[in-house]
């Protein structure tokens, strides 16, 4: 019972994770597209100003820089174009992302959801301590408490091969239940290293004489110890690879809004002074 309500209660959290990652996922595709909206509106602007430069068609203008020709109206004509493929893409990735946000809810596939936020809201700074969150994770996941509960488990399989002196096929405790019903986590080496999970093993009954399986049986006790502390490796990397990559991008989020400031700024800037055949402007 231990077991079957540490699988539900994984079961739940895993179910919040996804809605949660699926949400945060749109807001980000909705940024995503009004950034290539933006780029397309400057790029749009620029051609514009460019072109009617070099035809001679702005009054009372002075002459533009010498490298603004037709090959530059060409130049930008392409950017444009590539922004205009980028915000078809985030205009497609938004639908998905809505799209896989209504399968993690459990919603109708027609049901149109509209969210209350609209753009990626800035969290307040995190202080997070790496030691803090493995001991957190080693006590509250649903497989460390699975596989801890599971070493009891095969531990009282060996007395129950004990209690029964008749030689012959005796059932275990896996003939009432299929414990690798649950998938291991496959290892990987390409690209980047994943190590595996190690699965438990019972048979549905162990045969031959009272030792004999006792023995057997201790066998497959002492290997579902080695699940267990392989299971709470596991999380523990998972937790430490997740804490690295969140100190990763928070360095990354604290840089890229200064680049946003500035760029914003020097945008604004560039479409409210008109251009100057200089140097400089070119």
């Amino acid at each position: 019972m231990t077991i079957a309500q540490a699988a539900l209660e994984q079961t739940e959290v895993e179910t919040a994770y996804s809605v949660t990652r699926c949400y945060l996922t749109v807001l980000y595709a909705q940024e995503q597209l009004e950034v290539a909206k933006e780029v397309v509106r400057q790029l749009d602007f620029y051609r514009d100003a460019v072109e009617k430069a070099v035809k001679g068609e702005q009054k009372d203008a002075k002459a533009p820089p010498r490298d603004w020709t037709d090959l530059k109206v060409d130049k930008i004509t392409v950017y444009f174009r590539l922004a205009e493929n980028k915000q078809s893409d985030a205009a497609h990735g938004a639908e998905r992302a809505l799209a896989a946000l209504r399968e993690a809810m459990g919603l109708c596939p027609d049901l149109v959801l509209k969210l209350r936020n609209q753009h990626l809201f800035q969290a307040d700074p995190l202080k997070l301590r790496k030691d803090e969150l493995i001991s957190l994770a080693l006590c509250h996941r649903g497989e460390v408490i699975q596989t801890s509960n599971a070493v009891e488990v095969f531990t009282l399989e060996v007395d129950a091969q004990g209690k029964n002196h008749k030689t012959g096929q005796v059932p275990t405790f896996a003939a009432g239940g299929d414990i690798h019903a649950k998938l291991v986590p496959q290892g990987s080496t390409d690209g980047e290293y994943r190590p595996g999970g190690i699965p438990p093993e019972m048979p549905v009954s162990l045969a031959g004489k009272r030792c004999d399986r006792m023995d057997r049986a201790r066998d497959f006790s002492t290997k579902s110890g080695a699940v267990a502390d392989k299971t709470k490796g596991l999380v523990t990397l998972e937790v430490e690879d997740t804490f690295e990559r969140w100190k990763e991008a928070d360095e990354k989020v604290k840089q890229s809004r200064k680049a946003r400031d500035i760029g914003l700024d020097l945008a604004k800037k560039t479409r409210d002074v008109p251009p100057r055949p200089s140097s400089e402007t070119s």
